[in-house]
């Protein structure tokens, strides 16, 4: 059977919707193409989109999902007969293919989007908060509950810790818990509090801690010393002491030690163990060992101690075996210190959320598995939900924690227990996921525990005489079968699969068979030696130009560079076969283990040569250049005299300057403050000083969101920052607006409010990187996971060092503190060397995500220390393993394992024929009509001409202009109010519209306008029934038959004439009408001419209202007949 329909049907047998199935898919296999044909066999056998209950990890994997499901029932909605038949029988129908069955699959999109709630393809979060809202009572929590993020939950963090520290219980236990964390972040220590909430939420006594490690807790440590030490004991330490005072200098440096000792104490204990114990381990003797013989000089030992050595020695051998009791009393009190703070902090953090209707993500999950394990209610829950889930759909079981499993198989007991409501129906569980990619164990995935799992449902199933199906898809739809031999090279090499972490009982295969493949390993950059002269100014966590990651990301930028440049080729995957193309930007994906030093110089160097990067894939939102200026303006705003920000906001896009101009303004300044002195300068810094003092008229009554928005809409700021900083700012932007309207939900908005919740918390916003905008993307292996690209450099495979960064361990019965080496008792270290392994061969799947991410080319580097445990070493015997050959890179020769054609001439003879088969046609070549420029409309101000007399009152042209809109829009809405109302109504209206802010004086438009609607010589004008703001457009003659378009203040319509009037806002007014200015007249003409066109038999005459004296002139016919009005 060819591979192709080995693979079809390995898909179609997975997909059965009769059996219950637990699915191995390795990457790229099409697990989520398995997951939809399941939903859809599921429908077509009738079964209720409401009865589908299908928990995705993320949501993005949901609504892909969700897409491509809709997406065929759309298809199948719209085909044929016979197309239709085709598109079931791929789905591995065969039999039952009638009309009916046609009829069915067509009304399957409607069924699917109209049933309340449509399917339920959703993250197991979203499920749960769905259960929760709908058992409420039962699960003790508010029907409108809130679901709060992490930086919300951090900052609610906070507030109890300051209320903790004013409780008079609370502040004693906040004390002891402080003794013990000085050199730890509180907020990250809050965060794992609430991350093991469960283990530290249970009640465990002094006395159960203490018996934990072989302690009694009515024993003291005193007691415990006097137990152990006498007087004799410190009469060897003098005797001690005083031989080493006549040694060398270490001897003399201990015998220094000593004189501390006074009495049997902790001091005693520590001091002695200092002396006496070995510090670091070796072959021949164990860390903290007994320095027999050894604890001072062989002088000292024969000259003064040698009547006394068989006492110290035995005194060294109890201080070694005491020490593991001093460090259990030690690790108790922290322990105990631990659980009493965080039995406070839960309660308080519990309460705090029950008044405000929160709950965070691990809420939604513990407070599900209580609601369905809870034996008072659980059996009425489960009742109530037997007859809605008959089958469970679960993506990416190995990243599914075992609080959640307990959740699945809670929901899922009726479908092997036979004792239902609907036990009579068959109910099916589907599982699929991929323990070689299971890389979540910060989230709760663990694998061992899933491997616990799978066994448990398959003897549960099997005991109902359901057997669970154990299948595997083994066929890769995604990379050649280069890469793939080379991961199951890796899977074998050089460890065992079970010590990697790497299970796997199927080998990999390529769907594509004859596509090209490459993977190179580059010699490793070596370290560089720190400089030890460096500039002063540089700053010193900066990497230098020799670091060895600076020197990486250089060589790769370059390489990706002269990829592009030189029009290599790759193979490009085309139905079976595979076509040669040139490289794009597109093509490249970048993976690191971390967001370090070399992530962010990749980024730079790609950035230096111009080459098109999507920049980070997650950013540090307060870290922003863009975000770091607004709020700059934002500070500048809450405090003018802020005059850091104020130079800040300056020097920024926003506004542009130079350091040279910011130097004239500060430098030898006559006021303290600099916005003082661009006050006195505004005849200079017009713009700056009117949008400066516009905003900060605009604070007191517009929120931060409004604050931003006008920012970056009525000022530009969003198109000056992106100009600058590039694409990458805008969704910094967006989401500090965003957050800007969170913190409108959570508090009374103000603008200093604002700053100090947005400072305080370390807010991140994940981009969505796509490889549709052809740029290069840079991202962590995490990151990437569910992603694919034609070419995969994975830079990071150097020495790192396994570091467990959680302040907490826990075990099946107790926490423990993350104590650093040498003070941690057998029991934490035990706890902590099963983390370090676990997360060692998690470390083992990380390289295994990576390398499948590649399609047809995986690059690997390194830059720093190597060691026999690293990736590079891993990689490097594989493709050794594999025959690979040596190729010259950049930093040098390295290995290549390469195989298929390569070579240009695969381009012209496979790329030709599928263009010429594929290409356009003839006929949507030819242009079938000329495409000619539509003539814009004229405006009255095209028409050329002046329409001032002069400057008048001292105003501006910006401000002229915005008087004069004021008092138009004035005189056109206020009629529409009784007169009484006229004046309240004024200043609504200018906000309303935008008219409010920015000089001159607003009141002055106001009172024009009044002084000109309170006139009784012009009441006639604002009349009911008098046309307002008349738009017109019309083609004039004496305009060359070109359009123009306009809006005519008032229109008077008679039964025998018309009137125009228009309404003049200039401070200069002419004295008569003749001297009125050119381009006023020549719009008036355009007004009359187009007047009469629509008008013909009407006689149209024109006004103007010179609103600033409160004068009506009549323009005679003479003034304005113009045979060409443009002036042409």
């Amino acid at each position: 059977m060819k591979s192709n329909d080995m693979a079809t049907l390995a898909q179609i047998q997975a997909s059965n919707p009769y059996d219950s199935t637990w699915l191995s898919a390795n990457a790229g296999s099409g697990k989520t193409r398995v997951l939809t044909d399941r939903v859809a066999r599921l429908l077509l056998e009738g079964v209720s989109p409401e009865n589908i209950l299908c928990l995705t990890y993320t949501k993005a994997a949901a609504s892909e999902m969700q897409n491509r499901l809709f997406e065929r029932l759309g298809k199948w909605a719209m085909l044929d007969d016979e197309s239709l038949r085709i598109s079931l029988t791929q789905l591995g129908i065969e039999q039952g293919l009638n009309k009916q069955t046609f009829k069915q699959a067509r009304t399957l999109f409607a069924r699917a989007i109209e049933v309340p709630g449509s399917l339920k393809i959703q993250t197991i979060h979203s499920f749960c908060s769905s259960l929760l809202r709908r058992f409420p009572l039962e699960a003790e929590v508010s029907p409108n509950f809130t679901e709060i993020d992490e930086w919300t939950t951090q900052a609610l963090c906070t507030e109890i810790l300051e209320k903790i520290s004013t409780d008079e219980i609370g502040s004693v236990s906040l004390a002891n818990f402080s003794k013990f964390v000085s050199d730890v972040n509180l907020i990250e220590l809050l965060t794992d509090i609430l991350k093991n909430r469960t283990v530290l939420s249970e009640f465990k006594s002094h006395s159960e801690i203490y018996s934990e490690f072989g302690l009694n807790s009515n024993v003291s440590f005193a007691e415990c010393l006097d137990n152990h030490f006498d007087s004799k004991d410190l009469k060897l330490i003098k005797i001690l002491r005083t031989a080493m005072k006549n040694g060398g200098a270490r001897d003399k440096a201990s015998a220094k030690k000593l004189l501390s000792i006074e009495s049997i104490n902790l001091e005693f204990i520590k001091t002695l163990e200092d002396i006496l114990l070995y510090k670091g381990s070796t072959t021949k003797r164990p860390e903290y060992s007994a320095k027999t013989n050894s604890f001072a000089s062989k002088a000292v030992l024969s000259k003064f101690l040698n009547s006394s050595i068989e006492q110290l020695n035995k005194l060294a051998e109890r201080i070694e075996v005491f020490r593991q009791t001093r460090i259990s009393y030690e690790t108790s009190e922290k322990i105990c210190a631990l659980y009493d703070f965080s039995r406070i902090f839960l309660n308080h953090y519990t309460n705090e959320k029950l008044l405000r209707g929160w709950l965070d993500f691990d809420d939604l999950i513990l407070k599900t598995q209580n609601l369905l394990t809870d034996p008072t209610i659980a059996a009425w829950v489960l009742y109530r939900l037997d007859g809605g889930i008959d089958h469970i759909l679960i993506d990416e079981a190995q990243d599914t924690s075992p609080t959640q499993w307990r959740i699945i198989e809670k929901l899922s007991q009726e479908f092997y227990t036979g004792e239902g409501s609907r036990d009579k129906i068959n109910r099916t569980l589907f599982v699929v996921g991929d323990k070689k990619q299971s890389i979540y164990s910060f989230q709760g995935a663990d694998t061992f525990e899933l491997n616990r799992i799978q066994k448990n449902f398959k003897k549960r199933f099997g005991e109902a005489a359901k057997p669970l199906k154990e299948l595997s898809l083994q066929y890769s739809f995604r990379s050649s079968p280069t890469i793939l031999k080379f991961v199951d090279s890796i899977l074998e090499k050089p460890e065992k699969k079970q010590e990697s972490g790497l299970e796997s009982s199927e080998n990999h295969i390529s769907f594509y068979s004859k596509l090209p493949g490459r993977v190179d390993l580059w010699p490793s950059v070596e370290k560089a030696e720190q400089p030890k002269d460096t500039e002063w100014q540089s700053p010193v966590d900066m990497p230098g130009k020799e670091d060895e990651r600076v020197r990486l990301a250089c060589l790769i930028a370059s390489q990706i560079n002269t990829l592009i440049s030189s029009q290599s080729l790759i193979p490009e995957r085309a139905g079976n076969d595979y076509v040669m193309r040139k490289i794009r930007a597109g093509d490249f994906l970048i993976l690191v283990q971390r967001r370090s030093v070399l992530f962010h110089e990749i980024i730079k160097a790609c950035k230096k040569r111009g080459l098109p990067i999507s920049g980070a894939d997650r950013l540090k939102l307060m870290e922003e250049i863009a975000v770091k200026d607004l709020i700059a303006l934002l500070s500048f705003l809450s405090s003018p005299q802020d005059d850091l920000s104020l130079a800040t906001i300056l020097k920024s896009p926003l506004f542009n300057w130079s350091e040279k101009e910011l130097f004239d303004l500060a430098h030898d300044r006559q006021d303290r403050f600099l916005w003082e002195e661009l006050k006195k300068r505004s005849d200079i810094f017009t713009n700056e000083y009117s949008i400066l003092n516009n905003l900060l008229s605009s604070i007191d009554y517009l929120r931060p969101y409004e604050l931003l928005e006008k920012i970056l809409n009525q000022y530009n700021g969003r198109a000056n920052l992106i100009s600058r900083l590039g694409a990458e700012a805008e969704d910094a932007i967006d989401a500090l607006l965003s957050l800007s309207i969170d913190y409108e939900r959570q508090e009374t908005p103000s603008l200093t409010g604002f700053l100090s919740w947005v400072s305080t918390s370390g807010f991140e916003v994940k981009r969505q990187l796509s490889n549709q905008k052809n740029q290069i993307r840079v991202m962590t292996i995490h990151g990437a996971k569910g992603l694919e690209s034609p070419i995969v450099i994975l830079p990071e495979t150097q020495k790192r060092k396994v570091e467990v960064r959680d302040k907490i361990l826990t075990s099946d019965k107790i926490a423990v503190w993350n104590s650093k080496r040498g003070q941690a008792t057998r029991n934490e270290e035990e706890i902590k060397s099963k983390k370090i392994r676990a997360l060692e061969e998690e470390r083992n799947r990380l390289l295994y995500v990576a390398i499948t991410r590649a399609e047809t080319w995986f690059m690997a580097m390194s830059a720093g220390e190597l060691d026999d445990k690293c990736w590079y070493e891993k990689i490097k015997n594989s493709l050794q393993s594999s025959q690979a050959k040596k190729q010259n890179f950049p930093t040098g020769e390295g290995l290549r394992l390469e195989e298929g054609n390569w070579s240009s001439e695969i381009e012209e003879k496979k790329c030709q024929s599928p263009r010429s088969k594929n290409g356009l046609p003839d006929w949507i070549k030819k242009t079938s009509f000329e495409n000619e420029m539509q003539p814009r409309y004229l405006i009255p101000s095209d028409l050329g001409g002046t329409k001032t007399l002069s400057k008048g009152n001292g105003l501006s042209e910006e401000e002229a202009a915005l008087h004069g809109s004021r008092v138009h829009k004035l005189l056109e809405l206020l009629p529409k109010y009784s007169p009484k109302d006229w004046p309240k109504h004024s200043l609504k209206m200018l906000k309303a519209n935008r008219l409010f802010d920015g000089p001159p004086n607003v009141e002055n438009a106001i009172q024009e306008a009044l002084s000109v609607l309170t006139d009784p010589r012009f009441s006639y004008i604002f009349a009911k029934d008098v046309l307002s703001e008349v738009p017109f457009s019309a083609q004039l003659p004496n305009l060359k038959n070109q359009k123009i378009y306009g809006i005519i203040d008032r229109l008077i319509v008679g039964s025998n004439n018309v009137q125009i009037i228009d309404f003049k806002t200039n401070s200069t007014v002419p004295k008569t009408a003749d001297k009125i200015p050119l381009g006023i007249l020549r719009q008036i003409g355009a007004y009359k001419l187009a007047v009469e066109k629509i008008f013909p038999s009407k006689e149209v005459s024109c006004y103007i209202l010179w609103t600033a004296i409160k004068k009506l002139d009549h323009l005679e016919k003479d003034l304005l007949d113009y045979e060409d009005l443009d002036g042409s």
